[in-house]
């Protein structure tokens, strides 16, 4: 059954995210992003919600995945693809769970997945809660690039003392202590990525550097020429898109030191708690041998793409027994 990846969309409420563009790739569908410019929450919502019918009409997909939250998406798509008979894969971001914004409405958004064909998820724990609820949910981690990994070429141009933090300024990312641990190190060039606040801006040392938008080249090239990269969260059960870029690219990882994280990347990353010394600290272990850890990224990269390649193949079959079945 190898015709799942025929006339599928995936569809994110936002500018551009990696792991919905990966999934995308890999699964053969066309990657739909949507961000309304209304500044109203509500009217941002339906103006959202009217492109994406919009897009699926035009598209008309048997398979259609989102990455969630934002949980009024669920609900456009499951009127839609109740008329459609089309198949429903919800991507589910720790968020769902563990976002404020959206946690509290926990019990009714789990009753709206037993709607859909199938969720998707990061880990383990993530899983269990789905299935306690009556979801059906695979543990799948963002695919990495299979023409990554240590190349010797591009280490060689590594910076000595540049440490990237990709960033969303969302409410999981420790931002306060990263701002303290640079403080604390004024020997490092501290690179921070995204459209950061102006009140971040003010509180930062002057070894931070602020790079705003990057388009994927020159977050690429930054990713791989830098020393260390650092990708915290402040929630638990929570992956980090930025920690399988450094997976990839070899470049030595300081992650948080949660179970999920340190499950996935053993010895090849090292772990720190939300405090700005104990950061610090991750961080001078990595760059005292990054030989040596770049060397353990690159053998766990080869674990990861075989672990990631088997995982992707029964998503796959899962979801052309999906459309068999309903003969969309």
């Amino acid at each position: 059954m190898n015709n799942t990846t025929s006339n599928g969309v995936f569809i994110s409420w936002i500018g551009f995210h990696g792991r919905s563009q990966s999934l995308a790739d890999v699964l053969g569908y066309k990657a739909v992003y949507i961000e309304s410019s209304l500044r109203n929450p509500i009217l941002r919502y339906v103006d959202s919600a009217v492109q994406t019918v919009r897009e699926l009409r035009a598209s008309r997909p048997k398979v259609i995945v989102i990455m969630l939250p934002p949980i009024p998406l669920m609900f456009i798509v499951r009127m839609y693809a109740s008329a459609r008979r089309s198949v429903v894969v919800a991507d589910l971001h720790s968020g769902v769970f563990l976002d404020p914004k959206w946690r509290w409405a926990l019990p009714i958004t789990l009753r709206l997945f037993r709607t859909c064909d199938l969720a998707i998820v990061t880990n383990a724990k993530l899983q269990k809660t789905c299935l306690a609820n009556g979801v059906e949910a695979q543990v799948l981690h963002d695919p990495l690039p299979v023409d990554s990994g240590d190349d010797q070429s591009v280490t060689m141009q590594r910076k000595t003392n540049q440490v990237l933090v990709p960033l969303s300024y969302a409410n999981d990312e420790p931002l306060q202590k990263i701002l303290e641990a640079a403080s604390l190190s004024p020997e490092l060039q501290w690179y921070l990525t995204g459209k950061a606040p102006q009140t971040v801006k003010g509180h930062a040392p002057r070894n931070v550097i602020f790079t705003g938008y990057l388009d994927a080249a020159e977050y690429d090239e930054l990713v791989r020429t830098s020393t260390v990269l650092i990708a915290l969260t402040n929630r638990p059960h929570t992956m980090q898109r930025a920690a399988y870029e450094a997976l990839a690219a070899a470049t030595p990882l300081v992650t948080s030191n949660y179970e999920e994280l340190r499950s996935y990347f053993g010895t090849s990353a090292y772990y720190t708690s939300n405090e700005s010394s104990s950061i610090v600290n991750a961080i001078a272990q990595a760059l005292a041998d990054p030989a040596s850890c770049a060397e353990r990224l690159s053998v766990k990269f080869d674990e990861k793409v075989a672990d990631e390649a088997q995982a992707i193949l029964l998503l796959k079959e899962s979801l052309a027994h999906r459309i068999a079945d309903r003969n969309v």
